[in-house]
């Protein structure tokens, strides 16, 4: 069976040859179709990563602000416990000498006392 593409013309093809063109054809086409599929994902694919780089940055950013304001913070605790402590220490160290001092003046009374009644010693 041949099937003549103009009458009088030498070039002929059978229905075989012609069923692997249209075959060959209809692989090509597929494939220049899976082709730009390809190329719409990736791009779809580098858009949304591109997003999520822009969103991981404003995150990270967002948490180095936080983390330096929490360390702001905990300097600044720092700072102040150290004051109390000092500030703590400090009236402590006053009440004890405070009661140093009571008790030597209280000993001189006694020795006073001491002396007074039962004379020096």
């Amino acid at each position: 069976m041949t099937l003549l593409i103009r009458q009088n013309t030498p070039l002929a093809f059978t229905n075989l040859q012609l069923e692997k063109y249209r075959n060959w054809t209809q692989m090509i086409e597929d494939l220049n179709s899976q082709s730009v599929k390809n190329q719409e994902y990736t791009e779809k694919l580098e858009t949304d990563y591109g997003k999520l780089r822009a969103r991981h940055q404003i995150l990270f950013k967002q948490l180095e602000r936080e983390e330096r304001s929490q360390q702001g913070k905990l300097d600044e605790f720092r700072v102040q416990h150290k004051q109390t402590v000092s500030d703590i220490l400090k009236r402590q160290n006053e009440k004890v000498r405070s009661l140093e001092e009571d008790h030597g003046r209280k000993m001189l009374k006694m020795q006073e006392k001491h002396k007074y009644l039962f004379g020096p010693t």
